[in-house]
């Protein structure tokens, strides 16, 4: 099954100045919408997702809170920076990081499934 990710960003400038950027999935399919790693205790956002965290880390903090975990993850994520420079990083970053979750996410569960025909001859 082929993954698909929809996400949006919007960026906004806020009093002091911080530059703010929401990331949200809006669309998913083939992969939970839930992308974003956060540290449980803080709240705050940590990472995108590996395939690793996708499998291990449970969608929602409630969860992660009565079992005790460290890290959970959540389909959106508020980050803000002191500098334009620093925002402006983490969009592009985290663009490539979503890219390369889904390319991973998609070979990690589509290419292994299949059946393979070998003749052997000596």
């Amino acid at each position: 099954m082929s993954v698909t990710l929809d996400y949006t960003q919007v960026r906004s400038v806020e009093a002091g100045p911080l530059y703010r950027v929401q990331t949200t999935v809006s669309y998913a399919v083939g992969i939970q919408p839930q992308i974003f790693v956060f540290n449980t205790e803080l709240n705050t956002f940590s990472r995108v997702s590996t395939v690793y965290d996708m499998n291990d880390l449970v969608p929602d903090r409630n969860r992660a809170l009565l079992e005790a975990r460290d890290y959970y993850r959540a389909s959106a994520c508020d980050v803000s920076y002191e500098t334009v420079e620093a925002a402006e990083e983490f969009v592009t970053y985290t663009a490539g990081r979503i890219q390369s979750l889904v390319t991973a996410y998609n070979q990690a569960t589509s290419s292994f499934e299949g059946t393979s025909h070998e003749h052997v001859v000596s």
